[in-house]
């Protein structure tokens, strides 16, 4: 039992007032919320002003007549061992109207979260009764909203904004592209990329809407660190970089994002090839070689929810199927995080024991790679569009 006074201070403190249009209109907010509370403890409350903390009676189970056990409900704070969750279980559900503490609180939380977050939940009960779990689920629309919000750091798609740093540079990190070439046989075969040199150097805009765009192949530059033997190895890189341009320009991209994985994928795997031609000078090294980074990855700055950058963001492999998202399972745990935040106090209702815990589930693909089914079945799963792609060679 807890005093009605002492329990309204405690529920009302594990709760943020809704943010409205002005602070006025918050504060107004604020106070209609805690006259509410203080006027339901008054009705429950006994003569001496306690009020039961847990009391139960909303929820019971459905069972057949054979199985039917008494006292399913809680009538007390005594906990079971064994609390096992059912999530085909059926429970009627006799009310919203608070009886005790706990009651009051759930209803709050829920209100908080559908209302208030616009966020989706589902409550499971356990199979005692003892305990009840509400699944939160974040849409990918307010996962953005919240991302922009709170300045969240989001990677970009080297493939569509930084390909100039898998081309071949010299010592002095300039691309060999722009240093001026003294075989004729090599200019010609640059010439002929022409149109993938345009997509390194032009922007995504034109990329994306396959607009021709202009650039300069040379920069007049003069480099007395490229050998005939770097130059023979170039010339092998751009026959392989044709080579994965011409397979590129074969396909009907259906998502641009793809463009970006497929742009990635080729630059990379030429400059490979290259190097491990048996008919090669020296080996060449692009940018994040030289800086001895092996891991090559897009820039990070601060997500926007802006149209205009929509194909910019680097998408991850959610799953075994390559299914893809904006946001990993750890940005979705951040972020609607961030959101319950907002309106709730976790740690307060975990120390007033109104919250046992809270814990977010695990994506196991992601972090160890389990797959759910055999690999080798996996274009079973599979979206149609991947397979159109050869997603097994391009990722």
């Amino acid at each position: 039992m807890l005093n009605k006074d002492e329990a309204a201070d405690k529920i009302i403190t594990c709760f943020k007032p809704m943010v409205m249009e002005n602070d006025i209109q918050t504060t107004i907010m604020q106070r209609a919320h805690e006259d509410t509370v203080r006027e339901i403890l008054n009705s429950m409350a006994d003569e001496d002003d306690d009020v039961p903390m847990y009391l139960g009676g909303r929820f019971e189970k459905i069972e057949g007549e054979d199985k039917k056990e008494e006292g399913m409900n809680i009538k007390d704070e005594k906990k079971s061992e064994d609390d096992e969750i059912d999530i085909s279980a059926k429970w009627i559900d006799h009310g919203p109207e608070p009886k005790d503490v706990s009651t009051l609180v759930y209803n709050i939380f829920l209100h908080k979260i559908n209302v208030g977050l616009s966020l989706e939940s589902q409550t499971i009960m356990s199979l005692n009764g003892n305990n009840i779990y509400v699944v939160i689920k974040a849409d990918t629309e307010d996962l953005k909203r919240v991302a922009e919000e709170s300045h969240y750091t989001m990677q970009l798609a080297i493939g569509l904004t930084d390909l100039a740093s898998l081309e071949p540079c010299d010592r002095y990190y300039r691309p060999i592209r722009k240093c001026d070439c003294p075989y004729k046989d090599i200019e010609d075969q640059e010439n002929e990329l022409k149109g993938y040199f345009a997509l390194v150097e032009g922007n995504v805009e034109d990329l994306l809407k396959e607009k021709p765009t202009h650039f300069h192949q040379k920069a007049g530059i003069m480099s007395d660190v490229i050998t005939e033997k770097h130059w023979k190895t170039y010339s092998i890189y751009l026959k392989y970089l044709k080579e994965g341009f011409e397979d590129f320009n074969k396909h009907t991209y259906k998502r641009p994002h793809i463009k970006g994985v497929h742009l990635r994928s080729l630059a990379k795997n030429a400059l490979k090839s290259a190097n491990e031609d048996e008919n090669r000078g020296v080996k060449l090294y692009d940018l994040w070689e030289r800086l001895s980074i092996s891991k090559k990855l897009g820039a990070f700055t601060d997500f926007k929810d802006n149209p205009e950058q929509e194909y910019l963001w680097r998408l991850y492999v959610k799953d075994e199927t390559l299914s893809r998202s904006l946001f990993r399972d750890s940005d979705n745990v951040k972020l609607t995080n961030i959101m319950i935040n907002t309106l709730i106090y976790n740690k307060r209702m975990v120390n007033y024991g109104f919250l046992a815990c809270d814990f977010n589930f695990h994506n196991m693909f992601e972090l160890f790679g389990e797959h759910r089914f055999d690999f080798s079945k996996r274009e079973d799963y599979m979206d149609d569009n991947e397979v159109e792609l050869q997603a097994k060679r391009l990722f």
